[in-house]
C-alpha cells in the first residue's frame, strides 16, 4: 500500500523532506504539522535544535493512517532493538541518536533497495 500511495503522490520513501514541503505534499498549513510533530501525532527525525525531517515513508503514513501516529514502545515483548531485555523503544522524533540513526536508516534503505531481486 506505502508503494501504491508513494507513486501517486510521486514520493521517495527513502528521501528526507523538510517541514515546509512535507506540509505542502500533505497539503496542510506548516503550523498545523508542526503543532501534530510537537503533540507527538506524526513520527518525524530530529537532526538538531532547528532541523527536523520527515522521511516519505513518514509521509505516505500520515497520508494513509492520518495524524494518528501510533507509539512504537513494545507492549507484548521485552525485547528492544538490540534484543537486549533493559533497552527501551523510543519514541518517533525524540533525540534517539540524532544524525547517527538517520544515516543509519539511509544507509540500511540504500543497502535493501540495491539487493537483487530472487525471481
Amino acid at each position: 500500500m506505502r508503494e501504491g500511495v508513494a507513486a501517486e503522490y510521486d514520493i521517495r520513501l527513502f528521501r528526507q523532506y523538510g517541514e515546509e514541503e512535507a506540509a505542502h505534499i500533505l497539503s496542510i498549513n506548516l503550523s498545523t504539522l508542526k503543532d501534530w510533530r510537537h503533540e507527538g501525532r506524526v513520527p518525524f527525525v530530529n537532526l538538531g535544535k532547528r532541523k527536523v525531517r520527515y522521511f516519505g515513508l513518514h509521509i505516505v503514513d500520515i497520508l494513509i493512517k492520518g495524524a494518528t501516529w501510533e507509539s512504537t514502545e513494545q507492549s507484548n515483548s521485552s525485547l528492544g532493538l538490540t534484543g537486549s531485555t533493559s533497552e527501551t523503544v523510543p519514541q518517533p522524533g525524540i533525540d534517539v541518536g540524532l544524525k547517527a540513526d538517520a544515516q543509519n536508516a539511509l544507509h540500511l534503505a540504500r543497502q535493501t533497495l540495491n539487493k537483487p531481486s530472487k525471481r
